[in-house]
């Protein structure tokens, strides 16, 4: 029987293999799934290849922000400047990716 993690797995694996229009397309897949900025930290911690680590660290990102945007959104912080917010975020995405619990 095929877990739900050997499926996750694969689908997340699947970012860096194919052609370059296959990679693009299996990227944008994962970017609409329901896959969780967690679950892909799991998995991009225990990844070795280069291409798949850079993508999926860009669908890690773009899930993180989706996660967390009512967090960098409050209009009394930082008078609601964007920018700023923006390099809050990015900030808190990096710790959470490489030293996060």
């Amino acid at each position: 029987m095929i877990t739900p993690l050997q499926i996750l797995l694969a689908f997340c694996l699947s970012v860096g293999s194919g052609n370059f229009k296959e990679r693009e397309a299996y990227t944008h897949k994962l970017k609409n799934s329901t896959v969780t900025f967690h679950e892909l930290r799991y998995i991009y911690r225990v990844t070795e290849d280069p291409e798949t680590k850079i993508r999926l660290k860009e669908v890690a990102y773009f899930k993180y922000c989706i996660e967390t945007d009512n967090k960098y959104r409050i209009i009394d912080y930082y008078q609601n400047d964007t920018k700023v917010d923006r390099k809050l975020q990015k900030k808190d995405f990096l710790w959470d990716l490489y030293r996060g619990q």
